[in-house]
């Protein structure tokens, strides 16, 4: 039997680059029973104005929750083995 390895691939970018479009494109390939989704968009510690203010992107990490986010993909992660995870 083939070694199944999972793949960790993560899109950033600023707003309306196209992290969504490219996610959906990733969707279509490997279909959505494969993937788990963990949407960081909610998890910005600041609004646009702030960041500008602060001369932060949305990507510097101290303009998001990076706690919150650690927690979100642990509750999300797969429980089962890396062939399960991968779709095995």
């Amino acid at each position: 039997m083939a070694k199944i390895t999972p793949l960790l691939l993560g899109i950033g970018g600023d707003s309306g680059t196209g992290e969504s479009t490219c996610a959906g494109g990733i969707y279509k390939i490997f279909g959505s029973e494969k993937i788990t989704n963990i949407n960081l968009d909610d998890d910005h510690t600041f609004d646009r104005a702030q960041r500008k203010t602060y001369c932060f992107t949305a990507l510097h990490p101290a303009a998001n929750n990076m706690s919150l986010m650690g927690k979100q993909a642990r509750q999300k992660a797969p429980q089962e083995g890396p062939a399960e995870m991968a779709g095995g």
